[in-house]
């Protein structure tokens, strides 16, 4: 997804325009979850 300029789709353009701050919180958050799930998925 494309918002009016050429970038790549991630989770701040796409789902949270806010603070900075907020969107590093999210992507943090984001790849702690993923890190965590991903041990189930490699059994």
């Amino acid at each position: 997804r494309v918002n009016g300029n050429l970038m790549a789709p991630t989770l701040e353009s796409d789902y949270f325009p806010l603070l900075p701050g907020l969107n590093m919180l999210t992507l943090t958050g984001a790849t702690a979850a993923s890190l965590a799930y991903r041990p189930l998925t490699l059994i």
